[in-house]
């Protein structure tokens, strides 16, 4: 990031490995000593993996503590305590949850889970106050859990399309093969019931910020030469990236809050 920038953007490669972190945090400490106006984190088409880095980048980056209030519960039956207590999440759900009959899940029942998670400022956090942006589209896993808790956090705003399938926080899925097709399957054991009112809510495929990029901006950014630089590419290709900037003036000119965008 050059000395002239005032947004900083993190492309995580993916959000799978710890051990990549050191990564992430030498190029946010770099940052600390230059103006910076906005954060952008691009996550779009991630697969994710590991909460553990996406909690750690937030956390070197923000000057503040940050809420995530959580609602989780999965159907009340063996194979899912058995499946659960084996996962140090889950056992936290069978330990701590409360049966309860979910009126807009066909009345069945769940044990379900009411906590809250607190993200404190690292000790060597570069003590950031302003906006961060995530865009979004495509992700799954850790990718989406920082997109949900985007969704949840004053000052952190998803930017993006809605997801095709199915996000919020949740714990690895069963894995299923048919003996002779080999066909796989995995099926959540856990629903993501924080905020939901009705049965499409536990989907959680809205971003704070929905874009809808034309054919003709979608064939640009995907066609896009593969030989120019970074800068031109989000300057001029990137719809995603564009909308964001956009956030940017209007919340420097107060014409715009960050989650009334």
């Amino acid at each position: 990031m050059k000395k002239s920038q005032r947004v900083g953007l993190l492309r995580p490669g993916s959000l799978q490995d710890p051990k990549d972190t050191p990564f992430y945090l030498s190029g946010i400490k770099e940052s600390g000593d230059k103006e910076i106006e906005a954060v952008v984190i691009d996550v779009r088409n991630n697969s994710g993996g590991s909460d553990e880095v996406w909690w750690t980048i937030i956390s070197h980056l923000t000057n503040r503590k940050l809420a995530y209030e959580m609602r989780v519960g999965t159907k009340n039956n063996n194979l899912n305590l058995s499946y659960l207590s084996r996962h140090p999440f889950g056992a936290g759900i069978i330990e701590k949850g409360k049966p309860e009959r979910i009126l807009f899940l066909d009345d069945e029942e769940f044990l379900v889970l009411d906590t809250r998670m607190e993200l404190e400022p690292a000790e060597d956090s570069i003590q950031y106050p302003g906006p961060i942006f995530v865009l979004s589209g495509n992700v799954y896993s850790a990718a989406a859990s920082l997109v949900t808790f985007a969704r949840q956090t004053a000052h952190i705003a998803s930017v993006g399309v809605r997801n095709p399938y199915i996000i919020g926080l949740g714990i690895d899925p069963y894995i299923f093969v048919l003996p002779h097709s080999k066909f796989i399957f995995r099926i959540e054991p856990v629903i993501d019931l924080t905020n939901c009112t009705k049965a499409e809510d536990i989907y959680h495929t809205e971003v704070d910020v929905e874009i809808r990029p034309s054919l003709d901006q979608l064939l640009d950014y995907y066609n896009c030469p593969p030989d120019i630089s970074l800068q031109e590419f989000l300057g001029k290709h990137d719809p995603f990236f564009a909308t964001t900037m956009a956030l940017i003036k209007d919340k420097r000119s107060g014409r715009q809050a960050l989650k009334s965008c």
